[in-house]
């Protein structure tokens, strides 16, 4: 019983739970109770026999349209979660600080002006969200909340004074939040180790940003800036940072001084280069570029010693540079709709790769060169040129997937489809009509050119084998570009469909 959230459909529902004494069962699932949702409109007030529920560990107001707590609030001694999210509710009673077991409290979008003294109360408080409200001010109290270590404050168009004071402040949450200008306030927050700042409005940094030492993540993408400060470098113990869909071209050259960093995202930014102190990051592990407008990688990749994930797809790398091979720890490869025809021979020398992506590359041969990489686990050449597997495959004896969809390999040698644990992914016999062509592709410049028409190879390109089987792809295609406003003419002794 104790793991039922009773469901409530209206206030009235609610208060007779709570105040009807002559229902033993209702009494007893009071008891038991432990867990208490009323996020709906419908619920306006919270009845003072809430205090009946002595069990209760978790309430939840969000949503709702309560706008006052009663004191007996504070007799729930067992609660641990208090969520007041989004509700009309403007104070907060000093009955709060009897809740000494309270571990999180949401007073986010609300229209609380001030905590109140009694939060110093709250000794066991780990997390406290309370972003897009009126407080402007930290009551000097908050030094007593030694367990606090996570601060929300998402979505506000300011920082209170005061924010120093938590004692052991760890992670601060800024999603989406508005101010242009980095609060100088937030660099006195010493201890800080996590910071995000995702989707947020800010687009400068001033030179005390650089105060945040401490910090081990940062969190900046989606955000508006447009060139990462040179203070980054200042910020030495930083283990993950987050560019992600950020609006920068180029990193500044003290990003090379963050040697602890091991992981990096840059992925969906207007990134178009690396520096080439990017190799100063010794402890690299992971490399996310990808849909990002990156054209080339440095020479000076190849220090990043450590890097076990190099993400590159979808960016206008067309061509791998020999320094790949140095990177000796490189477990995952992702160069899916890349530009290139062949893999640099150094890519051989890449013993712990376990996987690569060439997918949607210009690929038209299976490349040699990974025939010698004896880690490889899984491999993916699907949508390529490529039309046959080499026999020499089934000497990669770790090899468990194999992706060749969209290709013109119709046929696998029995020598590799018997591959003890291999799963092949293989190319269909009858290919979309539509999928393969759209009209938006049928339209790109070179594939249709006026009134001369489209040259298609049937083998070729939808691998049919038998005269029936070309003649239905045939129609096919007639009834689909009759759809589209085209024609196919018929052949002639001179002239090919």
């Amino acid at each position: 019983m104790e793991n039922e959230m009773p469901q409530f459909a209206t206030q009235e529902a609610l208060e007779t739970f709570l105040k009807d004494d002559t229902n033993p069962q209702l009494a007893e699932e009071r008891k038991q109770l432990k867990s208490l949702s009323l996020n709906a409109e419908y619920f306006t007030a919270l009845p003072p026999e809430i205090a009946k529920l002595v069990n209760l560990e978790l309430l939840d107001l969000q949503d709702s349209r309560v706008s006052s707590l009663p004191g007996e609030l504070g007799q729930l001694s067992k609660l641990r979660l208090l969520d007041l999210s989004n509700t009309c509710i403007r104070t907060l009673p000093a009955e709060l600080g009897q809740l000494t077991n309270l571990e999180v409290l949401d007073i986010q979008t609300t229209n609380v002006t001030e905590l109140p003294k009694v939060i110093c109360e709250l000794t066991n408080l780990q997390t406290l969200v309370m972003g897009n409200n009126f407080i402007e001010k930290i009551p000097p109290e908050v030094s007593q909340l030694v367990n606090l270590t996570k601060l929300d404050l998402s979505l506000s168009d300011n920082v209170p004074a005061g924010i120093e004071q938590f004692p052991r402040l760890e992670t601060l949450e800024l999603l989406a939040a508005d101010f242009p200008d980095f609060p100088v306030e937030l660099t006195k927050v010493k201890q800080l180790k996590n910071l995000n700042l995702r989707y947020a409005e800010v687009i400068n940094f001033p030179p005390e940003f650089g105060n945040l030492t401490n910090l081990q993540s940062l969190n900046l993408s989606r955000t508006i800036f447009s060139e990462l400060p040179p203070e980054i470098g200042k910020l030495t113990n930083l283990k993950t940072l987050d560019l992600s869909r950020c609006k920068i071209k180029t990193l500044p050259a003290e990003i090379g001084n963050l040697k602890k960093l091991e992981i990096l995202l840059i992925q969906q930014s207007t990134l178009k280069e690396l520096p080439p102190e990017i190799g100063q990051l010794a402890n690299l592990e992971q490399l996310y570029l990808d849909h990002s407008r990156l054209k080339s990688l440095p020479p000076e990749i190849s220090q990043l010693t450590k890097l076990q994930l190099l993400d590159l797809n979808s960016t206008e790398v067309d061509l791998l540079p020999p320094e790949i091979g140095q990177l000796q720890s490189l477990e995952l490869l992702k160069c899916n709709y890349l530009n290139f025809k062949e893999l640099p021979k150094e890519i051989q020398q890449l013993q712990n790769l376990q996987y690569i992506v060439l997918s949607n590359t210009r690929l038209e041969s299976f490349p040699e060169e990974l025939l010698s990489l004896a880690n490889l686990r899984g491999i993916s050449i699907k949508g390529t040129r490529i039309k046959e597997l080499p026999e020499e495959l089934v000497n990669l004896k770790n090899l468990k997937q194999l992706d060749i969809e969209k290709t013109s390999i119709w046929e696998v040698p029995d020598e590799i489809e018997n591959m003890p644990g291999l799963e092949i992914k293989k190319p269909s016999r009858a290919p979309s009509i539509r999928a393969q062509y759209s009209r938006s592709s049928l339209l790109k410049t070179g594939d249709v050119i006026g009134n001369q028409g489209v040259d298609l190879d049937m083998m070729g390109h939808f691998g049919t084998d038998t005269q029936q089987e070309e003649t239905q792809v045939k129609q096919t295609l007639a009834i689909f570009f009759d759809e589209l406003g085209f024609t196919i003419k018929t052949n002639t002794p001179d002239e090919t469909t």
